[in-house]
């Protein structure tokens, strides 16, 4: 707009400004999708917290999955001291029951142990695996879920395919790997009757042994024709690929295990390649096998000789999670059947087949 003044000059009037825009957060739809986005950050987090919440709780909340399953569960009632025996008693909870309603009392029973920590898992595992090995009268059947860290022992009186039962129960829930802890063990003084997949068994005390390094030969990798499914795993050289982080085989080694056993020392790096803590646990993925006289025996975790185990530092670090991005020397141990090759067959968390390893033992 433009005025004249007194003198004729030309006088132009400033315009008028623009009002300003309000900021975002002043806006109704900014706290609408702020509060939707807080509410789908506390959902997710919930649902994260709830995955990881452990199924079992306690030994007697297997106990109530082994009645919906409708099996055979009389008597039951938490273990007191002489419940145990000799056996370690670093459980969380424990309980009792029987199998024969008619024999209340008898052997016909299985022990459920809740532990607290994998090293009582595999400690309480392994006193049963040695008491079986003492005496023929002390054989008996163990199934473990090393997830839920919850192990079954059962008297030899039951029979192997009711006890194989109560194992599918606590294991029913896990990823279709069953390598994911599921085994079953029946034990003598003389021999091993067990039927297992892989869990690690692993000696927080020294142990010595005789220390033979033996070359790994004979890689291959093939994919699974079968699965429709791609494989969330694979398996190349030495390279163990996982969703989890890489395990690299570094050597092998066969070791005085307990009772003058021999036992495989499967050595390899762990890389977490996640942005989560990890455990390093290659017998997800890692099934043993070995044939003898009459089958291809599927071979059980074993234990180094307690008096000076060069396994130690490797076996410890396993109890442990690897925080990511960081790197960890660990072990995996097979009681071998005798001297013929060791074929290790690897699979993804969904079973699918990607490879094998044999290694020679002698």
């Amino acid at each position: 707009m433009e005025h004249r003044n007194r003198s004729g000059s030309v006088k132009r009037g400033r315009s008028k400004k623009r009002p300003k825009k309000p900021p975002l957060y002043k806006k109704w739809w900014f706290w609408l999708i702020a509060v939707l986005a807080l509410l789908l950050v506390v959902l997710t987090i919930v649902l994260i917290k709830q995955s990881n919440k452990p199924k079992y709780a306690n030994a007697d909340a297997v106990v109530q999955t082994f009645k919906k399953d409708d099996l055979a569960v009389h008597g039951s009632r938490k273990m007191v001291a002489k419940d145990f025996g000799y056996a370690p008693k670093a459980t969380s909870s424990a309980e009792i029951f029987w199998v024969d309603k008619n024999h209340l009392g008898s052997k016909n029973h299985i022990r459920v142990f809740k532990l607290s920590t994998r090293k009582d898992f595999n400690d309480l595992r392994n006193y049963y695996q040695r008491l079986g090995k003492s005496s023929a009268l002390l054989t008996s059947y163990t199934a473990g879920n090393t997830k839920e860290l919850i192990l079954l022992q059962g008297s030899s009186e039951i029979k192997h395919s009711t006890f194989q039962k109560y194992e599918r129960a606590i294991n029913s829930d896990i990823h279709s790997s069953a390598s994911d802890s599921n085994y079953q063990e029946k034990q003598s003084s003389s021999s091993s009757i067990k039927a297992s997949s892989s869990s690690r068994a692993a000696s927080s005390s020294s142990s010595s042994s005789s220390v033979a390094n033996t070359p790994a030969s004979n890689d291959t990798s093939h994919a699974d024709n079968q699965a429709t499914q791609k494989p969330t795993a694979s398996f190349s050289g030495d390279q163990l690929t996982t969703d989890i982080g890489i395990f690299k085989i570094t050597a092998s080694k066969v070791l005085n295990g307990i009772d003058e056993d021999k036992v495989l020392a499967v050595e390899f790096d762990f890389t977490n390649t996640t942005n989560e803590e990890q455990e390093p646990e290659f017998d997800h993925y890692a099934t043993a096998f070995q044939t003898t006289d009459t089958q291809n025996k599927e071979l059980n975790s074993g234990s180094v000789d307690v008096e000076n185990n060069p396994e130690e530092t490797r076996e410890d670090v396993m109890y442990d999670k690897v925080l990511p991005g960081k790197t960890i020397q660990g072990v995996e141990i097979w009681q071998l059947e005798n001297t013929n090759p060791v074929t290790i067959k690897m699979s993804d968390t969904d079973s699918h087949d990607i490879g094998t390893k044999v290694i020679n033992v002698q």
